[in-house]
């Protein structure tokens, strides 16, 4: 393990610490979205864990989306981030066929909805999965916007 990716994981392991005390039943939707960024970023690490946080996340909505959420919110960026976070713990579990229709479904919200960072973001592990030169051309040009972010530099 790299020294980039040995502080990652650190950093990775403070933050899993921290949401393991958090009462996310008492949390808003904005607060209860990080368990789906956690879930996302803990994913290359220990896919399992990553499981357990969106199923926590899943069950704090066991009906679906709330009334307040669909009201309050663009509901196509909601599913697109829930779609993107299931997507990318299914690429670390190896359910490739599974991430790939849950990763392609975000980018075309993200697409749709006019969110290239996490089009981007969304292609790039398309690319990732399916080695398919088109999704390597979608993430470089979602990416174009932001020239300077690390995501483009790596395309």
């Amino acid at each position: 393990m790299s020294g980039d990716e040995s502080l990652a994981l650190a950093e990775v392991s403070r933050a899993q610490a921290v949401a393991a005390k958090v009462d996310w039943r008492a949390q808003r939707y904005e607060e209860r979205a990080s368990l789906l960024t956690l879930a996302v970023v803990s994913a290359p690490f220990n896919a399992g864990h990553a499981r357990r946080l969106l199923a926590e996340y899943q069950g704090l909505y066991p009906h679906g989306l709330s009334a307040a959420i669909e009201a309050s919110h663009e509901p196509s960026r909601v599913r697109a981030h829930e779609s993107y976070a299931e997507g990318r713990v299914h690429q670390f579990l190896g359910n490739a066929a599974l991430a790939t229709r849950l990763l392609n479904d975000a980018y075309r919200i993200l697409v749709r909805i006019g969110h290239p960072f996490r089009a981007a973001l969304a292609a790039k592990a398309l690319y990732e999965i399916t080695h398919e030169s088109s999704w390597s051309q979608a993430a470089r040009m979602q990416a174009a916007a932001f020239p300077n972010c690390m995501v483009a530099q790596k395309l």
